[in-house]
């Protein structure tokens, strides 16, 4: 990579990317950014930190890369930062831990952030702005699409489908060929045997509908 990358946030997820980045050394941060009414500090991990709507507004942007490192807080914020990334024709990468497995046919789209040992298997459709902890796997011919949170140590099965802005908790496991609908949040452990609604709150084993998401 050429560019240097600008790393959008400055909290735990956005620590993790840059230590990340730090042992394998897979392209030069050059700062941190967040939007104006989240800017606390000038710098984060020995880096500075710029506002979000200067650096949209400077000519300079273009000469960076950027990268999204917004946890599940917040997804519809972040959507709306990467819409706007889009939007001024910036250019976004995927962090991807060289310890993580890629199948063969396995498509990614962009602004995704891949930790270590996570296990994509082949033909799997992964679409923007999702993240996948350290331990995953994911079956073949799954279908992630955008805005995803899915924490570690999580296992989906074969020909699932995953819609937008869902969370998955740590240690969940799905069977085949089920469909989580956007926006859903599955609690740690749970145990999918079934579709989703979108908008539900899921968890336990089997996981069952205990709500709304909030």
């Amino acid at each position: 990579m050429t560019k240097a990358v600008i790393i959008i946030g400055a909290r735990k997820l956005a620590e993790l990317v840059y230590l990340d980045n730090e042992k394998y050394k897979q392209y030069k941060i050059e700062n941190f950014c967040v939007s104006q009414k989240y800017y606390k500090n000038d710098t984060f991990c020995d880096k500075p930190v710029v506002i979000f709507e200067d650096l949209i507004a400077n000519n300079n942007a273009q000469q960076y890369a950027y990268l999204l490192a917004i946890g599940y807080s917040n997804f519809k914020a972040k959507e709306k930062i990467f819409n706007c990334l889009k939007k001024h024709n910036l250019d976004t990468i995927n962090h991807i831990n060289p310890t993580a497995h890629i199948g063969q046919h396995a498509t990614l789209g962009t602004n995704n952030i891949i930790f270590g040992h996570a296990y994509i298997d082949h033909n799997v459709l992964i679409g923007d702005s999702n993240i996948i902890r350290p331990n995953c796997y994911i079956g073949h011919d799954t279908t992630i699409e955008n805005n995803n949170y899915v924490a570690p140590a999580c296992k989906i099965a074969g020909y699932n489908t995953i819609g937008s802005n869902c969370f998955i908790g740590i240690g969940t496991t799905t069977i085949d060929r089920e469909t989580i609908e956007d926006d859903c949040v599955i609690g740690a452990s749970s145990l999918l045997t079934k579709d989703t609604e979108k908008g539900g709150l899921y968890y336990g084993s089997p996981a069952v509908k205990k709500g709304a998401k909030k």
